[in-house]
């Protein structure tokens, strides 16, 4: 039961997903805003998220928003208003992190510990 609903998250949002995470290795000083429906955002949560967290238990609100942030604490990434122009190396290196914003509330990632709001790039 856990592999078919691995493989059907896979198939339903893993584009969406692998877009999102390219985006996130390779910042270009972008802001990227896509827009679905509850049946895109649900799926995309539940293929980030921890499978404890609560706000899996409900069905999206109306309007429901859900952000991925690309957080750094390398100082060379304070002096590059774009990195990926600047050929720097992939986002996968240390000092960047993920967290992923629902409706307003960080939540916990799947490789993070519970009420770890943050997690490596790497790791994400």
């Amino acid at each position: 039961a856990e592999s078919t609903r691995e493989e059907a998250l896979r198939l339903g949002i893993g584009r969406m997903l692998n877009l999102i995470v390219e985006r996130l290795e390779r910042p270009d000083g972008r802001l990227y805003l896509y827009s679905g429906h509850d049946w895109t955002c649900t799926p995309l949560l539940m293929a980030v998220a921890r499978r404890d967290e609560p706000l899996l238990d409900e069905w999206p609100p109306f309007c429901s928003s859900i952000a991925f942030e690309l957080w750094s604490s390398r100082p060379d990434d304070e002096a590059l208003p774009h990195w990926a122009s600047k050929g720097m190396p992939s986002a996968a290196d240390d000092g960047r992190y993920v967290r992923v914003v629902w409706n307003g509330q960080p939540i916990s990632l799947r490789n993070a510990e519970q009420g770890q709001e943050v997690v490596s790039l790497a790791d994400f």
